[in-house]
């Protein structure tokens, strides 16, 4: 398993996706169980410890989800996600399953998380760096197109 180094922000970021991933699939009648071995594989991607990873299962509850009101706070977590979907350079389609539903519980349409993929997938050959990618999406998201 590749380790991901992300920044700060997207670390914060990245661990409250999973906090609120988890708790949305609590909030359902059933749940998958690739559902949960990706918030671990995620978690441990991120260099988490045992510690902070029995965190985020032993401390949410099903009534824990937070959807935001705030469209860029939410694809901003959206954004991170994909994009540790992305750097571990082996991307599962359970993985862009559990981000999609993410994605939906956050209020976007399902082709959101493909749209992002697409948009981090290219950059390269656009000559875009992270930064310019979030705020392409930022835009996108003012623009009420995402």
């Amino acid at each position: 398993m590749k380790v991901i180094n992300l920044n700060h922000t997207e670390s914060d970021s990245v661990k409250n996706s999973l906090r609120n991933i988890y708790a949305l699939f609590l909030s359902k009648d059933t749940i998958k169980p690739q559902y949960i071995t990706c918030v671990i594989k995620w978690g441990l991607q991120m260099q988490l410890n045992y510690e902070e990873i029995n965190d985020i299962i032993e401390n949410v509850d099903e009534n824990s989800f937070e959807a935001s009101s705030d469209k860029l706070e939410s694809i901003q977590r959206i954004y991170d996600l994909v994009h540790l979907i992305y750097l571990d350079d082996k991307i599962e389609d359970i993985e862009l399953e559990v981000a999609t539903k993410y994605a939906e519980a956050l209020g976007y349409e399902p082709h959101v998380v493909g749209d992002i993929l697409k948009t981090i997938l290219t950059a390269p050959y656009d000559g875009l760096s992270d930064d310019e990618i979030r705020d392409e999406i930022k835009s996108l998201v003012k623009m009420n197109l995402l």
